[in-house]
């Protein structure tokens, strides 16, 4: 997580045993500098658990 002018940003996500992700890392840091990321992938394959966890982490 980093400040910036009374922002946060969060730089990457690690997840564990969170439904069926073992262990992975989410990492948002861009060499392009963007601000917008989309997570692609086949039907079952993770992308709503995967928010779902960061969704949790975040909320109290």
């Amino acid at each position: 997580m980093r400040r910036m002018g009374g922002k946060v940003r969060y730089l990457k996500f690690r997840i564990q045993n969170f439904k069926g992700i073992k262990d992975t890392e989410v990492d948002l840091r861009s060499s392009t500098g963007a601000n917008v990321f989309s997570l692609v992938g086949l039907n079952e394959s993770g992308k709503t658990t995967i928010l779902e966890a960061i969704h949790s982490d975040l909320t109290p």
